[in-house]
């Protein structure tokens, strides 16, 4: 696994102040049955276009209590892009919750 990517930046604000500096998300403590959204903005910092694929893994959560219900699968050179991740744990969590984000890059050559 890749310890750094540094085609892509991944920032918590749109105004990109707040950087994502590893694959490792905070999702906070979650209350059972209520939906988080936390956004994520992806920008590009190559002259390429990308394509992408995120994954979130987290071993805590059950299936289908974490997905990315905006993806963020073709980046075009220089651009940003906006990722949501949508949380609804089943249980109430009595700690924060982390996720990793797994991230595969392609360059598109045209």
């Amino acid at each position: 696994m890749v310890d750094k990517i540094t085609e892509i930046a991944i920032f918590l604000d749109e105004e990109k102040t707040k950087e994502v500096t590893d694959f490792n998300l905070d999702l906070g403590i979650l209350e059972a049955g209520k939906t988080t959204e936390i956004p994520l903005y992806i920008e590009n910092k190559t002259r390429f276009t990308l394509n992408t694929k995120f994954d979130l893994i987290n071993e805590e959560l059950t299936a289908g209590d974490l997905e990315l219900k905006e993806d963020v699968t073709v980046l075009i050179k220089n651009d940003t892009k906006k990722m949501i991740i949508s949380v609804t744990p089943k249980i109430t969590t009595m700690k924060p919750i982390s996720a990793k984000l797994n991230i595969k890059l392609d360059y598109v050559v045209i």
